[in-house]
C-alpha cells in the first residue's frame, strides 16, 4: 500500500519491482531482449533499428506500414484532384 509509513524512496522502489513484474508478466522483457539480440546478430545493422525492433516484436507492423502509406497516398491524391497541396 502507497503511504503506509514508507519513505519516498521506498515507494518508487516498490512502485519500479510492480512495473518490472508487470512487464515481465506480459512478456515485454522477453519481447524487447528477443528482438535486441537479434538486432546484434544482423550484419551490416538495419539502417533503421527502431522499424527492425517493431517489426520483430509485431507482426502486423509491416502490413500497418503499408497501409499507412498507402493511405497516405490516397490523401496526396485527393489533396491534388482538390487543388490543395
Amino acid at each position: 500500500m502507497a503511504g503506509a509509513g514508507k519513505t519516498p524512496e521506498e515507494e518508487a522502489y516498490e512502485r519500479k519491482q510492480d512495473y518490472k513484474a508487470y512487464l515481465h508478466k506480459h512478456g515485454v522483457i522477453e519481447a524487447l531482449n528477443n528482438a535486441t539480440v537479434a538486432l546484434f546478430e544482423e550484419s551490416p545493422f538495419p539502417e533503421n533499428p527502431l522499424a527492425y525492433i517493431a517489426r520483430r516484436i509485431s507482426p502486423d507492423y509491416v502490413a500497418l506500414e503499408e497501409k499507412c502509406r498507402d493511405l497516405e497516398g490516397i490523401v496526396a491524391s485527393l489533396k491534388h484532384s482538390h487543388g490543395r497541396k
